[in-house]
């Protein structure tokens, strides 16, 4: 196992995502505990790039990219499930403001029938 797979695991945990079968942790289990959350995300620091003292934020794959009907559809399925921000914003490579701004703007401007 090399270091990328190292970090893969550890972002999906973080990401509240089971690294084994890609589903959606529950907000009740274990590795969503702040204590669980917060050593696995002091664990990724030897790993962090850091140029002229600056640590790198990680890439967010999707940002600017435009929002998909399953996104949109998946993403209030999980925020009207209990799944917090942060979790979400991983999950879904975005920022945390993206994902508030998504949710705002699907519940009050253009919501999606169910």
């Amino acid at each position: 196992m090399n270091n990328s797979d190292i970090l893969l695991i550890i972002d999906k945990m973080l990401s509240g995502i089971n690294p084994v079968t890609d589903a959606i942790l529950s907000p009740g289990n274990l590795i969503m505990h702040p204590t669980v959350q917060q050593a696995l995300s002091v664990s990724t620091r030897p790993f962090a790039i850091v140029v002229e003292g600056i640590i790198l934020k990680p890439h967010r794959k999707n940002e600017k990219r435009p929002w998909s009907s399953l996104d949109d559809s998946s993403l209030l399925n999980a925020y009207n499930n209990g799944v917090p921000t942060d979790v979400l914003a991983r999950l879904y490579q975005r920022t945390e403001i993206a994902i508030h701004s998504r949710k705002t703007y699907l519940t009050r401007w253009h919501p999606i029938s169910q």
